[in-house]
């Protein structure tokens, strides 16, 4: 079985002339990422039309750390798999990594695989 989860951050951290802010998304801008994220994963979906595994995807709108460790722990998952968008160390101090805080946490077996690059 293969749970494609999709974790869509309520809000972003942003650099302003105060420093460091973190700004909330608007409902819309969820629900278009909510949006967005379906057809994703459906797309991910059929790229296991031709195997026997059983493809289920889930959406969900928090912490994305929290919510892939909760998922992980409700599903009893064996394996978490993971994309990695390789920020820099800077970055990852700033506004925190999801890979490192689930290195961190998580119990359960990892894969980091490095993401595409989408630009």
């Amino acid at each position: 079985e293969v749970i494609l989860l999709h974790v869509i951050e309520l809000g972003k951290h942003v650099h302003t002339v105060g420093g460091l802010e973190y700004v909330r998304f608007h409902d819309l801008d969820i629900d278009k990422e909510k949006t967005e994220a379906k057809t994703y994963l459906d797309e991910i979906s059929s790229r296991f039309a031709k195997t026997k595994a059983t493809i289920t995807s889930e959406i969900k709108v928090g912490d994305a750390s929290k919510e892939i460790i909760n998922m992980a722990d409700e599903k009893g998952c064996s394996l978490i798999a993971l994309s990695s968008h390789g920020h820099s160390a800077i970055e990852a101090w700033a506004y925190g990594s999801v890979t490192g805080k689930i290195l961190q946490i998580s119990e359960h077996s990892l894969m980091f695989v490095p993401a595409l690059e989408t630009k």
